[in-house]
């Protein structure tokens, strides 16, 4: 879904992948040239049954979830889009928490209709350039969920908390569209306090920094006490809209809801607006590279406080109304209706 690393990179690892696979044992040839050898692979199901492994729930066909890889894809006619499921945190590289590379529940990269929508996240500050000769991270990026965009936040006394893996990751479908389901805890990352580390820890962190020359620092995570989130992501292939919930529970008095955002290309069909809470305020657009280029993250400012926030990104420049009600999610686009049941209540 990414071109941010050389082509040898993927070669190598597609050598191992195959290094590492059991051996395919050849079909035996029949006597009668004339007669067809025999297929050595079983058969695969009829591709218009969904497929499931055990315990995963059945999708609609063209639609992957590889859990073991933490990715979904789904692809259509019109469509190819690629979630992270769980995400994974990167202890050597906080500046990727929230640059959010590594997330989960998000989407990682979208097209439609031959016209990218939402371009690969960027990459940290000083990331070396990708096969465009660009770098793939904005100048200065930091622990911000605001670099990226699709990540939720909130903020405390000062101190943004976001997510970190989500520990429980279904897909589903509802009336036509896709529907990814997580919870998260809330995390802030800071540096490991050095003063307070042992004689041994700081022995073998200098002789690992000098035998692999890393700039690995060391952080730790601390938690949002008590505090969690829910996201949902509905993807409507008719409606051509993609729609993001996070629902916050539990949180303490006082907290801030940071802007949410969605990252687009400039120029695109596509339009982002907040649903919930109602009384948004002002977009506001910045510029960050990717390794397909310049991408636009378009973040609205929030003018309350709503646990709830439901924010809608239009992948074709039609209207589209939505609105939500007891956990059902209603979409209105070019006289078709659509109502999507989400799990939340």
């Amino acid at each position: 879904w990414d071109g941010y690393m050389h082509k040898t990179v993927y070669n190598a690892a597609a050598a191992a992948i195959f290094l590492a696979s059991p051996p395919v044992e050849p079909a035996k040839p029949v006597a009668d040239p004339a007669e067809p050898v025999a297929d050595p692979v079983e058969p695969v199901a009829d591709p218009a049954e969904p497929v499931a492994g055990p315990g995963e729930p059945i999708v609609k066909s063209g639609v992957t979830y590889a859990s073991d890889a933490g990715l979904i894809a789904v692809e259509t006619d019109d469509a190819y889009a690629v979630f992270s499921a769980r995400g994974a945190f990167v202890p050597g590289q906080a500046d990727l928490f929230y640059g959010c590379r590594y997330a989960g529940c998000q989407p990682l990269f979208m097209r439609y209709r031959d016209e990218v929508i939402v371009p690969p996240p960027p990459g940290p500050a000083g990331s070396s350039p990708g096969p465009g000769g660009s770098s793939p991270g904005p100048a200065g990026s930091s622990p911000d969920p605001g670099v990226c965009g699709f990540v939720p936040a909130v903020e405390v006394n000062g101190v943004t908390y976001a997510p970190w893996v989500y520990d429980e990751v279904s897909v589903f479908e509802s009336d036509g569209g896709t529907v990814i389901d997580g919870y998260a805890r809330l995390f802030r990352v800071e540096d490991v306090c050095w003063r307070e580390r042992s004689t041994l820890y700081k022995t073998a962190f200098r002789l690992y920094r000098r035998l692999t020359r890393d700039t690995y620092r060391p952080v730790s995570l601390r938690p949002l006490s008590g505090a969690r989130l829910r996201r949902v992501i509905v993807y409507h292939e008719d409606a051509a809209t993609l729609v993001l919930i996070t629902n916050y529970e539990r949180l303490p008095s006082g907290t801030k809801v940071l802007p949410g955002g969605v990252r687009t290309v400039d120029g695109s069909d596509g339009f982002y607006k907040v649903v919930l809470p109602k009384n948004s305020g002002e977009v506001v657009s910045t510029e960050v590279t990717t390794s397909y280029g310049p991408a636009v993250l378009r973040r609205t400012f929030l003018n309350n406080c709503e646990n709830l926030i439901i924010e809608v990104l239009g992948l074709t420049s039609a209207a589209v109304d939505v609105s939500y009600e007891n956990g059902e999610l209603t979409i209105v686009k070019g006289g078709d209706t659509y109502k999507v049941s989400t799990g939340l209540d």
